[in-house]
């Protein structure tokens, strides 16, 4: 999970994400959600929760899923490739996908992640139409790495795609899309910080960490992914000062990143 905090903690923001979600037992994960919900509310905390499935699994668990977190479910485009499959099919995971991916039509508290890892830009666009006329927001990310090799888009096509999709988005379009509505929101805003890794912000270690299923504790889901700058453990109940100061003290400020 990641969870956004202040200094004055009076709202919190936590996203279940993989492993998979489906794959746990359907009680264990509804009692954990429970009992993180009251754990905020017994502190008068406002929280605000939410979930990332691959939404294979059957129609009534994912429908149990949208119905537990009142709609604020995430989900990830197949893409290309049929990197995805089950029993060997890409065109099973896609049929499974697809029919499930129906219950949150029409619910503009679900998103769709698209995970671009070629210049072929169709399959793209037919995603962002299907979320735009279903009211789902939409996020596009290049394929992360992780640590391992892969095949990943070019920085010249990620531009392109940016370019392509804001002059598609921008004026006509009735959904968010990120990254570009961040980067739109932080280029009128003249105050606003980013961070040199994912332009949204400088201060992560200050608002956000994240929690392995091993109990490992990062700042964010890239750098759990890429497994740098680990910052504790939550079943060692250890934690590293030393590293949790450097990351909050060394983001660039905005005129470094101005000058660079």
């Amino acid at each position: 999970s990641e969870m956004c905090i202040r200094d004055r903690c009076t709202s919190a923001t936590v996203l279940y994400v993989g492993g998979e979600v489906l794959a746990y037992p359907a009680h264990d994960f509804k009692a954990l959600t429970l009992l993180v919900r009251r754990f905020f509310d017994s502190k008068n905390v406002a929280l605000l929760d939410g979930v990332q499935s691959n939404f294979i699994g059957s129609q009534r668990r994912v429908e149990s899923l949208v119905d537990l977190f009142d709609g604020r479910v995430g989900t990830t485009d197949p893409g290309q490739g049929g990197l995805r499959k089950v029993d060997g099919s890409d065109d099973r995971y896609r049929r499974i996908f697809d029919d499930n991916f129906k219950v949150i039509r029409a619910n503009p508290r679900a998103g769709l992640i698209y995970t671009l890892s070629s210049g072929d830009f169709e399959p793209l666009f037919e995603s962002y139409k299907k979320c735009s006329d279903n009211g789902n927001s939409f996020v596009i990310r290049p394929l992360f790495e992780g640590g391992r090799k892969i095949s990943r888009i070019s920085n010249e096509a990620w531009k392109d795609c940016l370019i392509r999709l804001f002059d598609v988005w921008f004026m006509c379009g009735s959904i968010a899309i990120d990254p570009l509505f961040e980067m739109t929101k932080s280029r009128l805003n003249a105050g606003s910080k980013g961070c040199a890794g994912c332009n949204r912000q400088s201060d992560c270690a200050k608002r956000s960490f994240n929690i392995d299923p091993d109990g490992a504790l990062y700042t964010c889901l890239e750098m759990a992914d890429a497994g740098i700058y680990r910052i504790g453990d939550c079943n060692a109940r250890s934690f590293s000062m030393k590293t949790w100061v450097c990351l909050l003290y060394t983001s660039p400020s905005p005129r470094d990143r101005q000058k660079s």
